[in-house]
C-alpha cells in the first residue's frame, strides 16, 4: 500500500461504519509496512470513538506492536470515559495473555486514564491487579494525573502511603506533571525527593524552564538550594539546545547568577561552573572577566580556573588576555594564555603562528613557538619544517629542541615518510639524534620489522643508539626472545 492510497483511506475513516472499520483493520493487519502500521493505528483510534472495546480488542490482538504511545493514550482515554469499571476488568484479563512488557506499558496508560475519571477506583485497584513492576509504573501515572487535579491532597496521600525509592519515583512524576504548566509548583514537589541525583535532574529541568519565562524566580529558587544540589543543578545542561542554567540566566540577571555561583567555594569540582559563569556574564569583556577571576583567593583552584578560562577563549580573546596579564603583572594568566594560544595556533597551522607571534611578549615568544610548532606537527609537519628553515628557527634550550625534533620526526614518518631521509640528512648532529628517535618511535608502532632492518644497516652513531633503545624497549614488552637476540648481537659488535 502506498502513502497516497493510505492518505485517501485516512480521509474516509470518519464516514466508515463500525463493521467497515473492523473489515479495514482486518485487511490492513494482514499486511506489513510503515504505511499499514500508520493507517492501522488511525483506524483503531477512529473505531475507539464509536466502540472503545472493539478498539481495545485490536490492541490486544496486535500486542501493541503497531501502536504509538499516543495511540494507546487515545484509546484508553476513550474507554475510561465510557466505563471505568469495564476498562479495569478488560485490563485485568488481558494482562494475563499479552507479553509482560506490553502489559507494563499498557498499565501506565490505562491507570492514567482511570485516574482522570475515577481516581479512587484507580488507586484502590493498583496493587490488587498489577504485578509490582507494572504497579510502580501505573502508580506514577496515577499520581501524575491526580497532582494536576488536587496537588495538596495528592502530596499528603503520597507522603503518607509510600517510602524510599518508590516515593521518590512518584514525586518525580508529580513534579514533572505539575511543573509543565507551573515550574515553581513542580519545584515545591521536587523538594521532598530524597535521592539527590533524582532530585537534581528534575530541579535542573524545572529551573531551566523557569529561567526562560521568569529569570528572577529562577534565581530565587537557586538561592534556596543546598550546596550539593546547587553544584549538581548548575553543572547540568537543561536549557534549549543543551544550554546551561548559567547561560540562560547570564543575560537576564548577570549579578544574580554571579551571586549564586559565588556561594560555591572555588574547588576542582566547581571549576567548570565558575568558568561558565565568568564566560557567560563577561562575554567578550575580558577586562571584566579578569576582575571576576582576580576576586578569588590565590591558590591551586584559582590557577585551574585561569587555565580553564583560557582554554575556553578564542585566539583573538587570548591576545587581549595576554595584554591584560602583562598590564596587571599576572604571571599565571600570561603563561596560561600564551600556552593556550600556542595550542590553538598550532591546530590552525603555521600561518597562524606567524600571524600571532608578534602579540606575544618577547621573552615568551620562543616558548610560544615551540608549543605551537609541536601542535602544528600533527596537522602539517612539512609546513613546520619549512617554517623553521625560513626563520632559521632556534628552539632555545636543548630540551626544547629535543622535544620539537622528536615530534617532527614521528609525524613526518607517519605522514610523509619519503620526506624523512633528506630531512634527517640536512640536520646538524645535535638535532639528528632526537629527530631519529621520533622516527623510530613512529616505526616501532607501524612496522617494527622495517625499523629492525633499518637499524641493522645504519653505521654506528648516537642516532642509531637512540633508535636501538626505542626498539629494545618495545621488544622487551612484546617479544622478549627477540630482545635478547638483539642485545646479544650488540654485545658482539
Amino acid at each position: 500500500m502506498n502513502r497516497d492510497l493510505g492518505a485517501d483511506l485516512l480521509g474516509r475513516l470518519p464516514a466508515l461504519s463500525i463493521d467497515e472499520l473492523n473489515d479495514l483493520l482486518g485487511n490492513v493487519s494482514a499486511r506489513k509496512g510503515e504505511v499499514q502500521s500508520w493507517l492501522f493505528e488511525k483506524a483503531v483510534c477512529e473505531l475507539a470513538k464509536r466502540d472503545p472495546w472493539a478498539a481495545l480488542s485490536w490492541f490486544e490482538a496486535e500486542e501493541g506492536r503497531t501502536f504509538s504511545v499516543e495511540g494507546l493514550e487515545i484509546v484508553s482515554e476513550l474507554a475510561a470515559a465510557n466505563d471505568c469499571g469495564k476498562l479495569l476488568v478488560w485490563y485485568k484479563n488481558v494482562q494475563k495473555t499479552v507479553p509482560k512488557e506490553f502489559a507494563q506499558v499498557l498499565a501506565g496508560d490505562i491507570f492514567a486514564s482511570l485516574a482522570s475519571y475515577h481516581p479512587a477506583l484507580a488507586l484502590d485497584s493498583l496493587e490488587e491487579i498489577l504485578e509490582p513492576q507494572a504497579s510502580h509504573r501505573a502508580t506514577n501515572s496515577v499520581f501524575a494525573i491526580l497532582a494536576r487535579k488536587d496537588l495538596e491532597s495528592t502530596m499528603q496521600l503520597a507522603l503518607g502511603s509510600y517510602r524510599g525509592s518508590q516515593l521518590d519515583s512518584i514525586l518525580l512524576s508529580m513534579a514533572g506533571s505539575v511543573g509543565g504548566d507551573n515550574p515553581s509548583l513542580g519545584l515545591e514537589v521536587a523538594a521532598d525527593i530524597k535521592d539527590i541525583q533524582t532530585r537534581s535532574l528534575i530541579v535542573s529541568s524545572l529551573i531551566g524552564q523557569l529561567a526562560q519565562v521568569d529569570p528572577s524566580q529562577a534565581v530565587g529558587h537557586l538561592e534556596l538550594l543546598g550546596m550539593r544540589d546547587l553544584q549538581l543543578v548548575l553543572g547540568g545542561k537543561s536549557g534549549p539546545q543543551g544550554s546551561s542554567i548559567i547561560e540562560l540566566l547570564a543575560s537576564e540577571d548577570p549579578n544574580g547568577i554571579l551571586r549564586i555561583v559565588n556561594k560555591l567555594p572555588l574547588t576542582s569540582q566547581s571549576i567548570e561552573i565558575h568558568t561558565s559563569a565568568i564566560s557567560s556574564v563577561a562575554g567578550v569583556d575580558y577586562a571584566r572577566a579578569y576582575d571576576l577571576i582576580a576576586s578569588f583567593p590565590a591558590g591551586k583552584s584559582k590557577d585551574q580556573l585561569i587555565d580553564r578560562y583560557a582554554q575556553l577563549t578564542d585566539s583573538s580573546g587570548l591576545s587581549v588576555l595576554i595584554e591584560i596579564a602583562v598590564d596587571k603583572g599576572d604571571k599565571r594568566l600570561l603563561e596560561s594564555s600564551v600556552r593556550t594560544l600556542a595550542q590553538n595556533c598550532g591546530v590552525l597551522g603555521v600561518e597562524e603562528v606567524s600571524r600571532v607571534v608578534a602579540s606575544v611578549p618577547e621573552h615568551l615568544r620562543t616558548e610560544f613557538q615551540n608549543e605551537a610548532l609541536i601542535s602544528a606537527c600533527h596537522r602539517d609537519p612539512e609546513a613546520v619544517v619549512r617554517y623553521m628553515n625560513d626563520q632559521s628557527y632556534n628552539p632555545g634550550s636543548q630540551k626544547a629542541a629535543d622535544q620539537l625534533y622528536s615530534n617532527l620526526g614521528a609525524q613526518l614518518q607517519n605522514s610523509s615518510h619519503e620526506f624523512v631521509e633528506p630531512w634527517l640528512a640536512s640536520l646538524p648532529e645535535e638535532h639528528k639524534v632526537s629527530a631519529f628517535k621520533g622516527v623510530a618511535i613512529a616505526m616501532v608502532k607501524s612496522d617494527i620489522v622495517a625499523l629492525s632492518e633499518k637499524l641493522a644497516e645504519m653505521p654506528s652513531s648516537r642516532a642509531r643508539d637512540e633508535g636501538i633503545k626505542v626498539l629494545l624497549e618495545e621488544l622487551r614488552r612484546s617479544d622478549p626472545e627477540m630482545a635478547k637476540a638483539w642485545e646479544n648481537q650488540l654485545k658482539q659488535q
